[in-house]
């Protein structure tokens, strides 16, 4: 499976909520669903910045600008 590209500019992902919703709509334009449901999820358990970015890093590859 190709792994969706979610790219991150420094002034769209100002919480771990944006970043989860931005990486859930990737996941959905690409037509991965269920993957899109599974990371939505895993999201409830995430209690850090760096958790975070290591979930969505798991369901689609991180670019940083």
């Amino acid at each position: 499976m190709i792994t969706p590209i979610l790219v991150v500019s420094p002034d769209s992902c100002l919480d771990m909520y944006s970043l989860h919703l931005m990486a859930i709509g990737v996941l959905r334009q690409d037509g991965l669903h269920a993957r899109a449901e599974e990371l939505h999820h895993r999201v409830l358990g995430v209690a850090s910045w760096d958790q975070m970015i290591e979930l969505v890093g798991e369901f689609v590859e991180l670019r940083w600008m």
